[in-house]
């Protein structure tokens, strides 16, 4: 693969990179900025500095053939039905791809991961909200009819609750993300996520989540399930804990094999330039 300028718009920060195969170079780092036309400005400006076929991947549903966000435009004010592939051309720049977060991350997998067999694998991002992600074939992400297919962060999971983004209440990313466990320790007065994970409310954050994942494991039946996000990269707890809790809360039908993403917060990144390298190969 050569050299693409691949970017991860997350609801918190936008992350940049120089990709080559699976290795990233001339790394930034920004904070998101809260309008579009912002966001805009600042890939504008990456470009410029490396004047290179780009790959964007980012929260909420998007089309990739339109390079538009559709529906759901994630934790970004105003990302709703932006037009983002069309907002880069009206300023010279072209955008090869542009791709779910969370789809991008497992292209990514697929490709550098460490997994024997990609085929019916389950990606699963806890960060400022939760993404998912399934491939069947070990290289297509699963997109449904409209591209929102696998937005298992807007899975209702407390009817009537809290208030989403997405504009429903009850939310699973408002009870199981990285964003929503740093408000319980901020109510606990714990700054230490190892040492809350094995409070009694943390606890119980453990066993929600763990019941979260063995209802998607029922309804996809995957061989794998990959966690990755902001949660897995700062709790060593995490994933060993809900191997502990899970086959406590499971009927034993479920085999699927819980394992980190191998690329971590890098996969959005690796995953969005590989897809700009497909699209590229595919019109040349």
């Amino acid at each position: 693969m050569s050299k693409i300028l691949g970017v991860d718009i997350g609801g918190t920060t936008m992350k940049m990179a120089v990709v080559e195969g699976g290795s990233l170079s001339q790394q930034e780092v920004a904070p998101t900025p809260g309008d579009p036309r912002d966001i805009v400005e600042l890939l504008v400006r990456w470009h410029r500095d490396h004047p290179l076929p780009m790959g964007i991947c980012c929260a909420g549903t998007v089309d990739p053939e339109a390079k538009a966000i559709t529906e759901l435009g994630g934790n970004i004010q105003g990302w709703r039905h932006f037009p983002l592939g069309e907002a880069l051309a009206e300023r010279g720049v072209s955008l090869a791809a542009l791709e779910n977060d969370a789809n991008a991350a497992l292209v990514a997998e697929c490709s550098f991961g460490q997994l024997e067999d990609n085929r019916h694998s389950l990606l699963i991002t806890l960060g400022t909200g939760i993404g998912g992600a399934y491939t069947l074939d070990g290289r297509t992400p699963l997109r449904g009819s409209r591209g929102a297919a696998m937005e298992i962060g807007h899975i209702l999971l407390h009817p009537g609750g809290r208030s989403c983004a997405c504009g429903q209440r009850g939310c699973a990313e408002e009870y199981l993300s990285a964003r929503a466990l740093r408000a319980l320790m901020e109510g606990e007065g714990s700054s230490d996520t190892d040492l809350f994970l094995q409070s009694p409310r943390g606890g119980a954050y453990i066993e929600e989540l763990a019941a979260y994942l063995l209802s998607l494991t029922t309804i996809l039946d995957p061989r794998n399930i990959l966690l990755g996000g902001g949660l897995v990269e700062y709790s060593r707890k995490l994933i060993p804990l809900l191997k502990e809790e899970m086959p406590k809360q499971s009927n034993g039908a479920h085999g699927a094999a819980l394992y980190p993403a191998h690329l971590g917060n890098q996969g959005g990144i690796v995953g969005a330039a590989i897809l700009a390298a497909r699209a590229l190969a595919a019109e040349a």
